[in-house]
């Protein structure tokens, strides 16, 4: 409820981007009475900085579609005084006035103004981090951040001596804008400090972010820092020399907290002002929301900054209402759980709550698996992969955390996020009734699935590890690793010294193995290997433990981190093999996902996963004689028959299955 006192209050709010500008619509819409003021240092108000990358990239073609709203509009639309060109230079406390420069871009003038207030937000964002770097100030050196700054990085691109581009930093604006700078056609690289991109996510999730970078033509860097930039390279700590004609800054961003440190306002221990669950500062008339403060995290309890757009709006929302309210009329934040998403060319990835590493940061015991499944039904077109690493605490079963990549991700970290709003665990998730239809889901969701697996391992049904417990379980000369795919699966790429039996002869084959020794099974991505356990389990053998994710998640580890006692041997650097004719002038296609068929395919076979048929088809059209396509079970196969024949390539068989085109073609 709107404050109750006689005269209206006069609300001054300092930043009008994206808490600032929630702030003052949520307090016009409280109070129709209130004196609204918005002070932003530069030329725009409410902005879709999330979206600067975007349009570089030409994904979003129209300039203008970023900005939300113009000042005049604002004005007229809630009544909002605008002051832009506007910087805040002092908050005097005791007076409740703050001094201003306001600039005319279009004259080289400046005016000093004051302006009083009753509540004042505070919603200044941050800004990305200038590093003391040699070089750093060089005129082709660029951030992304304001629209002007977009609008000086898109000339530059466009410029005839822009060839190269190196991106410091890979986190979200970093990737972002390697993408888009790629779209332009540049040659980018990407230098990142931490041991991966995306140093928030854990090694096995990033892992597939830096296989897609690769896969896209940006070369990547990890466990580098620049040492100094110059006019067309930069140098890293190692000596190497990375070209460069231009170069961007995304090393992070640091809260603007000059003001408030003048002003005395209480900072927290994480670098963010602190602020209470009315996000009122150590002044009660003084609110902050945004990139600026620091909060608590809903899983953790720790206090920390996260700069995310999401709970920055919310928080603007929250300030706007308490700054015109009465304490009974005040709305109360709780923190955020993290939330967060990114689009990488074809991939996506995301996360909430916490990480492994996180987790063990705050000193909280939790427990993961990790499962890779399709994003919807196999049979039905388009199916692509999906990886979900799932957290929970083993003694409650309370949901601590998701991260995934692939497709379908958004979908997925919203309901664990959404669970862990309401606290819910793993026999909750494994529970829910998610929506099901074959273009949209399975049956069972790899949400449910994910929680099947956290069921089993919790419950001592099925023991369990991550490739990131690996290490600290594997024994030299006493573990045995059982590897439970096909030959030809492991003879693409297997664990060094490795025993190879294949899950449908492990009955047959017990006697190969040492009751008295620690085993560790896997498979390619799971369940084959949760079945050995299981039979392994019920036939006396009681140290029996699955690496969940198989070899598809002990492949992406150990390219970023090797183990340390654990030699991996890799599957052949993947090309695109020329279609290899059989004695009986077969052409064979895999069209599986590339992930699938590097795990292990037909000797020659041609890879064109089922989604990308429409777009590739024309590459089997001047074939002459037979086209046989096989899959994991035939399903994608059969479909791609359909597609094909409809497009009028002719002799189109289905070969089946995997298993079934090995019986059928043992010569291959």
């Amino acid at each position: 409820m709107a404050s109750s006192s006689a005269e209206s209050k006069t609300v001054l709010i300092i930043g009008g981007v994206a808490a600032g500008a929630t702030a003052a619509a949520r307090a016009r819409r409280v109070d129709e009475h209130a004196r609204i003021i918005v002070l932003e240092a530069g030329g725009y108000i409410s902005f879709a900085n999330c979206g600067l990358p975007y349009y570089l990239g030409r994904e979003i073609s129209e300039r203008d579609e970023l900005i939300l709203q113009q000042p005049q509009d604002f004005r007229r639309r809630y009544g909002v005084e605008v002051y832009t060109h506007t910087e805040a230079l002092a908050i005097d406390r005791a007076r409740r006035v703050v001094s201003a420069r306001r600039s005319h871009p279009t004259l080289d003038v400046a005016e000093e103004l004051e302006f009083d207030y009753d509540t004042l937000i505070l919603a200044q964002g941050g800004r990305p981090v200038r590093p003391a770097l040699p070089g750093a100030e060089l005129p082709h050196v660029f951030a992304l951040w304001t629209i002007p700054e977009m609008d000086a990085l898109d000339a530059a691109v466009d410029a005839a001596w822009t060839r190269s581009a190196a991106v410091l930093g890979g986190g979200f604006i970093g990737l972002e804008t390697a993408e888009a700078l790629r779209r332009r056609g540049l040659d980018v690289s990407v230098i990142e400090m931490a041991p991966h991109v995306m140093s928030n996510l854990d090694t096995e999730i990033a892992a597939a972010l830096q296989q897609e970078l690769h896969h896209n033509g940006v070369t990547v860097y990890s466990g580098r820092r620049a040492s100094r930039i110059t006019a067309d390279e930069v140098v890293l700590d190692d000596q190497t020399a990375v070209a460069a004609d231009m170069v961007v800054l995304s090393v992070g961003v640091a809260p603007t907290l000059q003001l408030a440190r003048q002003a005395h306002i209480r900072v927290g221990s994480s670098g963010g002002i602190a602020v209470d669950q009315f996000l009122r500062t150590s002044d009660p008339a003084i609110f902050a929301a945004g990139d600026m403060i620091e909060i608590a995290h809903r899983v953790s309890g720790n206090t920390q900054r996260l700069p995310l757009a999401g709970p920055a709006n919310r928080q603007g929302r929250i300030a706007g209402n308490n700054a015109v309210s009465d304490p009974e009329g005040y709305l109360c934040y709780r923190g955020s759980v993290g939330t967060s998403v990114i689009k990488l060319f074809s991939l996506e990835a995301g996360s909430t709550g916490l990480s492994s590493a996180q987790a063990a940061r705050a000193g909280i015991e939790a427990h993961a698996v990790t499962v890779h499944k399709l994003n919807h039904a196999g049979y039905y077109p388009g199916a692509r992969d999906l990886t979900l690493k799932l957290l929970y605490a083993p003694s409650s079963g309370r949901v601590l955390g998701a991260q995934a990549v692939g497709t379908g991700v958004d979908k997925r970290i919203d309901v664990v996020a959404t669970a862990l709003a309401a606290g819910m665990t793993i026999d909750d998730l494994a529970e829910l009734d998610l929506a099901y239809a074959p273009p949209f889901s399975s049956a069972n969701d790899p949400l449910n699935i994910a929680a099947f697996a956290a069921q089993n391992r919790r419950s001592g049904a099925a023991a369990a590890i991550t490739v990131d417990e690996l290490d600290s379980v594997y024994q030299p000369a006493q573990t045995v690793i059982l590897d439970v795919r096909t030959a030809e699966e492991f003879e693409a790429g297997n664990i060094e010294g490795a025993l190879n039996i294949e899950i449908d002869q492990l009955r047959q084959q017990l006697g190969r193995l040492d009751r008295e020794r620690p085993i560790l099974v896997h498979c390619a991505a799971g369940y084959r290997a949760h079945l050995a356990v299981r039979i392994l389990q019920q036939h006396g053998f009681t140290d029996v433990t699955n690496i969940l994710g198989g070899f598809t998640s002990i492949e992406r580890h150990a390219a970023l981190h090797p183990f340390a006692q654990l030699t991996v041997n890799f599957p052949a650097a993947a090309q695109k093999p020329e279609p290899q004719r059989r004695t009986d002038s077969a052409v064979v296609v895999d069209v599986r996902s590339p992930e699938e068929y590097r795990s292990g395919h037909i000797n020659g076979a041609l890879n064109i996963p089922v989604n990308e048929i429409m777009s590739r088809y024309h590459e089997l059209t001047e074939i002459e004689g037979r086209i046989v396509l096989y899959c994991a079970s035939g399903s994608r196969s059969e479909y791609a028959r359909m597609i094909l024949n409809q497009l009028g390539v002719p002799n189109v068989e289905n070969g089946g299955g995997y298993q079934e085109m090995l019986r059928k073609y043992p010569a291959l």
